[in-house]
């Protein structure tokens, strides 16, 4: 596997640009807004760090995000938060109008979710930032599996994002139950089976790895409804 400064040392000659992006969210909000903006159901989330600096209680946060655009084309994205809510959106392509063009469509559903947000109560708020934990937790979930992180990890990561998912669905709120809640909690005893403290190797790893790209298409069919509830 490769980590994320391996990545930004490969592609440091391709061409860069940074857009700051000031939304008036709070600064975890904007930053989850921002990473459900971007992710993809074959993203690839290579870095995701989230601190709460334990005196000053100031927030920051960083993701490093590989995917390709809707033409097909590879990027490579980071997003950086701060506590001011200021979101820093930086793009790697082999060509900038490939990253003139993300830029925009970045812009267009970032505010369109803020409009959407904006018709948000208290309850589908608490349903959107749950939704958006389980998508980071399954990033996470996907990037230590096929890096052979310990199972004891990994199911930790995956019973708490079944958990969320059980408690969003249970409220009969967005449709019909997710079979994701099911086939996760197959996969908990899977990981039972084996010494927690060991690393986790294939087969185990790519069975979790691809189980998890499922389990995100199904995770951002669900914001998509918990945002636009019209729709359904």
């Amino acid at each position: 596997m490769i980590d994320s400064t391996d990545y930004e040392e490969i592609i440091k000659t391709f061409p860069k640009k940074t857009k700051v992006i000031k939304l008036d969210l709070s600064p975890s909000l904007a930053f989850d807004i921002l990473y459900h903006t971007i992710n993809t159901p074959r993203s690839y989330c290579i870095k995701l760090d989230e601190n709460i600096e334990s005196t000053t209680h100031e927030y920051t946060a960083e993701a490093l995000i590989s995917l390709s655009t809707q033409s097909g084309e590879p990027i490579l994205v980071k997003i950086q938060g701060n506590q001011l809510g200021e979101l820093s959106l930086s793009v790697w392509s082999y060509d900038e109008q490939i990253i003139d063009k993300f830029f925009t469509i970045v812009e267009n559903r970032i505010n369109e979710s803020i409009e959407n947000i904006r018709n948000c109560d208290e309850g589908l708020l608490e349903d959107l930032r749950s939704g958006i934990t389980i998508l980071k937790e399954l990033d996470r979930v996907y990037y230590y599996s096929l890096c052979g992180e310990k199972f004891r990890r990994i199911y930790f990561m995956l019973a708490d994002s079944r958990e969320r998912l059980y408690k969003i669905l249970i409220k009969g709120t967005y449709g019909s139950f997710n079979p994701a809640v099911i086939e996760m909690q197959t996969y908990l005893g899977m990981l039972l089976r084996h010494d927690q403290e060991s690393s986790i190797k294939e087969p185990e790893s790519m069975r979790v790895g691809l189980a998890t790209l499922k389990w995100k298409r199904w995770i951002i069919i669900l914001l998509k409804r918990i945002l636009n509830p019209e729709e359904e």
